[in-house]
């Protein structure tokens, strides 16, 4: 089980990094123009958790 979801966390982390950088540019560009950023501010907190937590479960599952 543990092998499984690592797998899918090898080849779903770089899409989800693709999206998190989008959202970055997005909330920088948000910035810029004075405009509210809660809701990108939140996704990036979700996208963030979902990178870093499958930085340290793929390691671990050996």
């Amino acid at each position: 089980m543990f092998n499984v979801i690592a797998v899918l966390y090898i080849y779903f982390l770089p899409f989800v990094a693709i999206v998190f950088f989008t959202n970055f540019v997005s909330i920088v560009k948000k910035i810029h123009k004075g405009e509210d950023t809660f809701y990108n501010t939140f996704w990036g907190a979700i996208l963030f958790a979902i990178i870093i937590s499958g930085l340290f479960y793929v390691p671990l599952s050996g």
